[in-house]
């Protein structure tokens, strides 16, 4: 069973962590994962288990007492955190006053400052050692205020404390802002629809509405289901869901996907899909979870902060004890070396810095239309060596046209287009579409019987008595029909009628306008080794191959014949396959990174793929590749950052350069600067 909860009021990485790890140590817990980004525990338990949201409550509030778990609820429903800023411009102006005073009014000054500013945090300390949560953030920066306290330091009590609980404040709108900028993103749920029953408007929630209800999505309104348009025309803008600025105009009949915005006249949609099941969500939900399949920068980082604030408490105690023993001098001064160690031994900058980075990184590809299914794909994106692609659909625009029609008999072309439409009429292949669309034939279809498709080849069916095949060569030749004929330059399709080949079509499919580009730029961002994969005869995916300049293409092959042709090629190399989501599953599957074009209409696609692209254009895949290398960039900046500047705070400190000032401003500055890093991700242009 698997369940999710709703964190309120989590401002802490370092409890997320305990949580996770507490939670973890109960018995009928098989997996959990708490994400601090987005403020949700995932729990998976080996059954249905009564009174685990009893056990997930208390378990949360003996880490964390004021939290609050609420059901599941989207991001973009959560509140802004209140700021108490009235507390902050009291405890500042009487600091400095106490400051510059610097009489026997100061003490008093100082004291009610502290007290203002820090009372929440040493409460919240107390209350955490009784409950045997001692090691955080909280605890640490009153051990160490409170004895610069007693050993009259004054000022840098206070400093330390107002400066910590700033830049707590601003780390918390900071991340804030970070989630807002996602919440906008996923701002594509309508709570509420407009539907037309017995020709009146009736408002009702998104959940409520059935299939084949009609709603009404007004000019600038976002289509809340996935449906079919009742009217005549309509222009949308489909940059919500695929990033294309481009608007698309929607005849008649066709299908439309929830979250894109209806630009023109009011439109009506017969509903075909209910909202569990519909796109938005299918999309809310990919970002939601993005964040749990975590990189190995994340994982290490977990690792680390386990050992580093204990490690560094006992290197504080062992400063005081050794430094005093065996250099001798005050022991007020080793003393308060040690409390430099306290102020640092908090790893929230690193913690939360990693994680957000590559939220930003997920992020940005949102905002592309580009659904990335968690962190470790952009740590292995980073690492790609070579990348195959499908050609139908996927490189070229996968829109077939009847260029060429050949009888190879006295037969009228009609009746040729008549038992090609009849041989495909309950196919999904591409071709199939092509032939139903272009040829509006009457076919009757209880003269259409016997109906079995081959996979990769064609199909074959009884029409009027007849036996009717049609497909490729090699359908042809596993019923021994002969073919006599000279391959012309195009997807030849053969049909043969009681065993003897009659005729054939001739069509092609054009290469998309930004293929071009797109593996130009794959190359300059140094992924030289690129594949074609595909089940089109060889004069066709050469003819790509050589337009493209791509190494090597594949031809005639059937769905078998290209996971056989991928593991091949594939060894020993960090691969990734990019397809259609619908033939090439299982190669998407096992490519080190699945990525999946035409996201909207595919759930094959999303389930298979590790990497969804909502739209078509082929441009996307190098933006992926700028975006992954970009986020490994700002990690490895921010733990860099963050470990470089504390060891030197920490040097600094014990050759009595560096005071609780500065180590205030190591701690919380370098978090501030990590998580600004980190939101820059998402603002830079990657086009």
């Amino acid at each position: 069973m698997k369940k999710e909860y709703y964190l309120k009021n989590l401002h802490c990485t370092n409890c997320g962590e305990k949580i996770e790890r507490r939670l973890k140590k109960i018995d009928f817990i098989k997996d959990v994962q708490v994400d601090f980004i987005t403020k949700k525990i995932y729990i998976e338990t080996k059954e249905d288990i009564r009174g685990l949201d009893k056990k997930v409550k208390k378990t949360v509030h003996s880490v964390e007492p004021n939290c609050i778990i609420e059901e599941r609820k989207y991001m973009h429903e959560e509140e802004i955190a209140n700021v108490d800023i009235m507390k902050y411009i009291i405890a500042v102006t009487m600091f400095l006053t106490g400051i510059i005073l610097d009489n026997k009014y100061s003490f008093y000054l100082l004291i009610i400052a502290y007290i203002i500013i820090g009372y929440k945090i040493i409460v919240k300390s107390i209350k955490n050692i009784i409950r045997g949560n001692v090691f955080d953030e909280n605890f640490l920066m009153s051990l160490a205020t409170l004895t610069a306290i007693g050993i009259n330091q004054y000022k840098e009590a206070v400093a330390v404390m107002l400066f910590y609980s700033i830049g707590e404040m601003i780390q918390n709108l900071s991340v804030e802002s970070s989630r807002n900028s996602i919440k906008e993103l996923l701002k594509l749920k309508e709570p509420k629809v407009n539907c037309i029953e017995e020709n009146k408007i009736v408002t009702k929630p998104i959940e409520k509405i059935k299939i084949g209800e009609v709603t009404l999505v007004k000019s600038g309104e976002k289509v809340p289901l996935d449906g079919s348009l009742i009217d005549k025309v309509c222009i949308c803008d489909t940059s919500p869901l695929t990033g294309e600025l481009v608007p698309k105009v929607y005849t008649k009949g066709e299908s439309i996907k929830s979250g894109i915005i209806n630009i023109n006249e009011p439109i009506r949609i017969k509903v075909d899909s209910e909202y569990k099941n519909s796109t938005i969500k299918q999309v809310l939900d990919l970002v939601e979870n993005s964040t749990l399949k975590k990189g190995k920068s994340e994982k290490m980082i977990t690792k680390f902060s386990k050992v580093y604030t204990p490690i560094i408490l006992i290197i504080a105690f062992m400063t005081t004890i050794l430094g005093y023993s065996i250099f001798g001098g005050k022991l007020v001064a080793w003393i308060y070396k040690s409390l430099i160690f306290l102020v640092l031994s908090c790893p929230c900058a690193l913690v939360l810095s990693i994680p957000l980075g590559y939220f930003s990184g997920i992020g940005a590809a949102a905002k592309h239309g580009i659904m990335i299914k968690g962190s470790k794909y952009l740590d292995t994106i980073c690492s790609l060596e070579s990348i195959f692609f499908d050609k139908t659909g996927t490189i070229t625009e996968g829109k077939f046209h009847v260029t060429e029609i050949v009888p190879f008999i006295n037969i009228p072309k009609e009746k040729l287009i008549e038992l090609a439409v009849a041989a495909e009429y309950y196919s999904n292949h591409p071709i199939a579409k092509t032939l139903r669309n272009s040829y509006n034939m009457n076919i009757d279809i209880n003269s259409l019987s016997n109906f079995h498709e081959h996979v990769g080849m064609g199909n074959r069916c009884t029409y009027k008595g007849k036996d009717i095949i049609i497909g490729n060569c090699k359908l042809m030749n596993r019923y021994n029909i002969k073919i006599d004929d000279n391959c012309k330059m195009g997807t030849s399709i053969y049909l043969a009628m009681n065993r003897r080949v009659i005729g054939k079509l001739i069509f092609n499919d054009k290469i998309k306008q930004g293929s071009y580009k797109a593996i130009n730029d794959i190359k300059e961002l140094g992924i030289n080794d690129i594949y074609i994969l595909s089940g089109d005869c060889k004069e066709n995916v050469e003819d790509v191959k050589n337009l493209l300049s791509i190494d090597r293409g594949l031809s005639d092959l059937l769905p078998q014949d290209k996971i056989k042709a991928f593991e091949e090629l594939s060894k020993n190399k960090i691969t990734s396959f990019v397809g259609d989501g619908i033939n090439d599953a299982p190669v998407l599957s096992m490519a080190h990174v699945g990525i999946a074009m035409g996201g909207l209409g595919s759930d094959i696609a999303i389930e298979a793929a590790d990497i969804v692209i909502m739209g078509d254009d082929l441009s996307k895949i190098p933006i992926i590749i700028k975006i992954a290398k970009v986020t490994r960039k700002v990690v490895l900046q921010n733990i860099v950052m963050c470990i470089g500047v504390k060891l030197t705070i920490l040097l600094l400190g014990i050759l009595g350069h560096s005071t609780l000032w500065g180590a205030v401003f190591a701690d919380v500055g370098v978090a501030l600067i990590a998580i600004f890093n980190s939101i820059r991700i998402e603002y830079r242009k990657y086009n």
